[in-house]
């Protein structure tokens, strides 16, 4: 509308469309300093994070460790060697094992919520820790090698 009042009426009309236009303006202004006045001092983010449980499992797709952050049975998302790596699909052994884990351990907690190496029997002691033991023996019990 402003160019066609300026072709129009030249200097004369942008003056009086610039007119018209602060006049309509002026009434916004108290409005607009008052919303400015009431506006909250703090803004509340709300955010919600979705219920999930990770399985991580070694190369013979058996379980290293589980991580959850709800109490809830929520189909796991698996990723091999390292939960840096893509997620692989969740297949009928590690589904399987996943279960029976699932029904011996407290799941109402969040996070690691099962490791192998803190569920498992301590296995095998190499050589070389059984000689070290050996010497911190005959250093204790003071007999002859």
């Amino acid at each position: 509308m402003c160019s066609f009042v300026w072709r129009s009426l030249g200097f004369a009309g942008l003056l009086i469309s610039g007119a018209v236009l602060i006049l309509f303006t002026i009434p916004l202004i108290p409005n607009l300093a008052f919303a400015l006045n009431q506006a909250p001092a703090s803004i509340v983010v709300t955010a919600v994070v979705a219920p999930v449980r990770y399985v991580l499992v070694n190369q013979n797709n058996e379980i290293i460790e589980i991580l959850s952050n709800t109490p809830l049975n929520v189909p796991p998302k698996v990723y091999q060697s390292s939960f840096k790596s893509n997620e692989i699909p969740l297949t009928t052994p590690i589904d399987k094992s996943y279960r029976d884990i699932i029904v011996k351990i407290n799941t109402s907690k969040t996070g690691v919520i099962y490791s192998r190496q803190a569920n498992q029997p301590v296995g095998l002691i190499s050589m070389d820790s059984l000689r070290s033991l050996s010497k911190i023996e005959s250093v204790l019990f003071k007999t002859k090698q």
